[in-house]
Order: structure tokens, then C-alpha cells, then sequence
């Protein structure tokens, strides 16, 4: 672990994981955990690949909303798998 972070209040550096600061006891509440994800899907969504299986996932939670039989859960990961086998299958 090391520190990457800075808190907004006193600049004391803090780790991406805390949810206060150690030296002004802020609150974090995450914000640079939130950021970071997000920056990193839009990277991730930049791909086909990713965005095809994607794609698959939501069609297959979907179904699992609309089918009985079949969780949403359950749903996402077989729409996930089908639409990565497909592009496994081109590449």
C-alpha cells in the first residue's frame, strides 16, 4: 500500500482505501476510489471486445429480469459468456 492520494482539506497524504483522512479526520467517502473506476471503464469501454461483451452481459440480465427460470445474476454472466465466446471465435 502506498500513498497516492492527497486530502482535500489538509493535503496530508492518504491512501486510495481510507474513509477519513489520518491527520484532519475528513471524511473521503470514497471519491478517489469513484474517480478512479470510472476513468478506468472509459478506458476499458474504448475496446470493441469489451463493449460487445458488455453488451452481452446487459442483454442476458435482462432476459433473466424478464424469464423465470433464469436470475439476473445468472442472466449476466451467460449473456457475458456467449458474447465473449463469440469474440474469442473472430479474434
Amino acid at each position: 500500500m502506498t500513498a497516492a492520494e492527497r486530502c482535500p482539506q489538509c493535503n496530508h497524504s492518504v491512501f486510495a482505501e481510507d474513509r477519513y483522512c489520518s491527520k484532519c479526520g475528513m471524511k473521503l467517502a470514497g471519491a478517489y476510489r469513484s474517480r478512479r473506476v470510472q476513468e478506468r471503464v472509459r478506458e476499458a469501454m474504448q475496446d470493441r471486445r469489451v463493449r460487445q461483451v458488455a453488451g452481452g452481459a446487459a442483454i442476458g440480465a435482462a432476459a433473466g429480469l424478464v424469464l423465470p427460470v433464469v436470475t439476473t445474476g445468472l442472466g449476466l454472466v451467460a449473456g457475458a459468456a456467449y458474447a465473449g465466446y463469440k469474440v474469442m471465435k473472430k479474434d
